[in-house]
């Protein structure tokens, strides 16, 4: 697996914060992925402004939204996650490091289920654990199989042993996202990421992302930006580091939505309560 960090191809503008906790830059250069999968019955509702579809999850996390067509199940992944969702993963079986050098993670609902996702709060999806500090293999930093921990949202994933597909954001004319963070870890913050067909061609660990260091309403837009081939530039988020060449970004080809708490050299990063929620796409007319 490839050792790269992530490039802006969407335009996060923080409004509306909301009780920041803390800002900062993180040293992090971890990168990390899923294979996640779900199934189970859902449902999906719209709501506000005529072009705002809220994507509300079912008791077990799946979507399935008739307005936009997106349809698949919030997940969570880590590094010491395989990809049945159990140990070991890939820091234990690729990196040959011990379970205590490895990410761990949880949901932070108390509620339980059998499957699916968990919500104390029905579309709130939270998670708690720790990002681990990276240590080396050979002579270098595992970033590859040392990379946190994280929930996602499949977007074309018809679950029950289904493969994920791409979504194509510009035929369902979806120019934006809007959603809410809290429990954003202090001074290290969390990137947002929307792992492609191109970006996981490239390495799975490769996405198009923008960083958050405090809670706060979040929009996400898609819209081009004339400057650069790689996607819109960033505002008020700082974009992650880059290694080049990365792929452009393909709002065709999305196939999630990920919460990423990436992991650094410095020291691991306890995650206590991290949720995302109000998730809505912004549909042009």
């Amino acid at each position: 697996m490839k050792n790269q960090a992530s490039r802006i191809s969407a335009l996060l503008i923080a409004g509306l914060a909301v009780a920041a906790v803390g800002c900062g830059s993180s040293t992090s250069s971890g990168t990390g992925g899923s294979k996640g999968t779900g199934g189970g019955s859902g449902s999906g509702g719209s709501s506000g402004g005529g072009n705002e579809k809220v994507l509300t999850p079912g008791d077990t996390g799946y979507v399935m939204d008739a307005d936009t067509g997106i349809m698949g199940a919030w997940y969570i992944y880590a590094d010491n996650l395989g990809s049945n969702g159990k140990p070991p993963g890939n820091c234990q079986m690729k990196g040959m490091h011990p379970d205590s050098d490895c990410s761990t993670i949880m949901y932070a609902a108390t509620a339980t289920l059998s499957e699916g996702f968990p919500q104390d709060t029905p579309g709130k999806m939270c998670i708690k654990g720790t990002a681990a500090k990276v240590i080396n293999m050979g002579t270098s930093p595992d970033y590859s199989n040392i990379f946190g921990i994280g929930m996602g949202l499949d977007l074309n994933n018809a679950g029950m042993g289904s493969t994920k597909m791409p979504f194509d954001l510009v035929a369902k004319k979806i120019t934006a996202f809007k959603f809410t963070l809290s429990g954003v870890p202090i001074g290290s913050g969390l990137r947002v990421e929307f792992p492609t067909t191109e970006t996981e061609a490239a390495g799975q660990d490769s996405y198009a992302s923008s960083k958050a260091t405090k809670d706060g309403d979040f929009t996400v837009s898609m819209a081009p930006d004339s400057d650069t081939s790689t996607g819109p530039a960033n505002s008020d988020l700082k974009p992650s580091f880059t290694l080049s060449p990365e792929p452009d970004f393909n709002p065709a080809h999305v196939l999630s939505i990920q919460v990423h708490v990436a992991t650094n050299v410095t020291g691991s990063t306890d995650v206590s309560n991290l949720c995302i929620s109000n998730l809505t796409a912004i549909v042009s007319p």
